[in-house]
């Protein structure tokens, strides 16, 4: 019997496995529309729910959510349902003073705000809330030099699995026994590639593609994503050469991470397919 769509987080899975490339969010940033499918937005809410578990949100925990209507804090929301907890949004305009009740109240451990005015009530909120151990932020503007704080970015990062991370260091110490004069730029490349949140969203949806069916039509839609971002980024469009690995030595290091899976092999198939037709 299959799970009843009665949750947010399930109807977004089902979304993004009926529709991946339909548009599911939009938001006008400088005057132009950005948009995110529903297969995107899956990832991006697994990567928070994922980056929450890491930092040890758990079922029955809520989740303060501060700020405007914003993408990434209707996603924060969802992650915490995704985990069990109860999402707490907050009205943006209040003043410290009175988000000092409500977060007592919920007895709220992790906050996400959505830019440095709500991080600015919280952090003059907390010393009257005890609990609140976690702060998150969305726009980073004005918040280079706080200390104590997150950026959703940065939590995101934290969202990948424990066997992506062995995955990272096997390639790394597989790299410096097989060809160490490769080894740091291999890291460079990585480093550079990481600092992308495009790729980043596609590596975490990569790492999260391995639990699924092989038939989840969101396989192609990851492929085709990887292979525009590739694409672009060989492509030059940042007006700088930069050193890439040897082909040779990427693919060794590719297929010797000991981990695959019958969704993983698929994606391995249809990219191939994919560079065939040209």
């Amino acid at each position: 019997m299959e799970d009843p769509l009665d949750t947010f987080p399930r109807l977004l899975l089902q979304h993004a496995q009926a529709r991946p490339n339909a548009p599911a969010t939009r938001e006008k940033d400088l005057g132009i529309w950005q948009t995110w499918t529903w297969s995107q937005v899956a990832s991006e809410v697994r990567a928070l729910a994922c980056g929450l578990a890491a930092q040890g949100f758990r079922r029955g925990m809520h989740l303060a959510i501060i700020g405007d209507n914003r993408p990434r804090l209707y996603w924060s929301m969802i992650a915490a349902q995704a985990l069990g907890g109860i999402p707490v949004p907050m009205y943006q305009d209040a003043p410290a003073a009175e988000f000092a009740f409500v977060l007592n109240d919920a007895e709220i451990v992790y906050a996400v705000a959505e830019d440095q005015e709500q991080v600015d009530k919280m952090l003059e909120a907390r010393p009257n809330v005890p609990t609140l151990a976690h702060i998150y932020y969305d726009d980073p503007r004005g918040l280079r030099n706080y200390d104590g704080i997150v950026s959703l970015d940065r939590l995101q990062e934290l969202g990948v699995s424990q066997r992506a991370v062995q995955m990272e260091r096997d390639g790394w110490i597989l790299m410096q026994s097989v060809a160490p004069n490769q080894a740091a730029v291999w890291i460079a490349d990585k480093r550079d590639a990481i600092g992308d949140p495009e790729f980043r969203a596609i590596y975490v949806e990569y790492d999260a593609a391995f639990d699924w069916s092989p038939d989840d039509p969101r396989l192609h839609a990851l492929v085709d994503r990887a292979q525009r971002w590739l694409a672009k980024r060989q492509g030059g469009s940042d007006g700088h050469e930069q050193a890439v690995p040897d082909p040779a030595i990427v693919q060794l290091i590719a297929t010797s991470g000991g981990a695959s899976s019958p969704a993983w092999d698929r994606l391995s198939e249809i990219a191939q397919q994919r560079r065939a037709q040209g």
